[in-house]
């Protein structure tokens, strides 16, 4: 399993739409799929996603859920992690 950790900011698109940018070297170093399905783990919260390309950006979705989780937990190294799934 290929893990890439990077650093970024949750942010927002519209009302409710959220997502984190991937970096583009990131994305290369999961494979050569173009949605690699992941594991993303931002504050020590883990959920399942795909790395969707958006206007041009590589972005990781950041549901309801997971910000609610991502934001009770203490941010260790402010890092986000990504998994690729097999």
């Amino acid at each position: 399993m290929s893990t890439v950790t990077f650093r970024a900011t949750i942010e927002r698109s519209g009302k409710t739409a959220t997502g984190i940018e991937v970096p583009a070297d990131a994305v290369a170093a999961l494979g050569s799929s173009r949605r690699p399905p992941v594991r993303a783990t931002i504050a020590g919260y883990t959920y399942r996603t795909t790395v969707a390309s958006m206007r041009g950006r590589f972005m990781l979705a950041a549901d309801r859920q997971g910000r609610r989780e991502a934001a009770r937990r203490p941010r260790v190294d402010g890092r986000t992690r990504v998994h690729r799934r097999l």
